[in-house]
């Protein structure tokens, strides 16, 4: 994993944290299903430490 010197085991673990409470709210529709993978998906990539492009559509 190439992390930068910010990605330290604090900051992972709460990304972590928020990736798990955004699993455990309640989903709707499927467009509220979209939306919290898409922000899931987000966080994952920010946690890997990798650069580039992330699109969400």
């Amino acid at each position: 994993m190439n992390k930068s010197k910010i990605l330290n085991d604090k900051v992972i673990e709460k990304i972590n944290a928020v990736i798990q409470e955004l699993r455990n709210i309640k989903i709707e529709t499927d467009q509220d299903k979209v939306s919290i993978e898409s922000r899931i998906a987000v966080l994952e990539w920010l946690k890997s430490g990798r650069s580039g492009h992330l699109k969400v559509d």
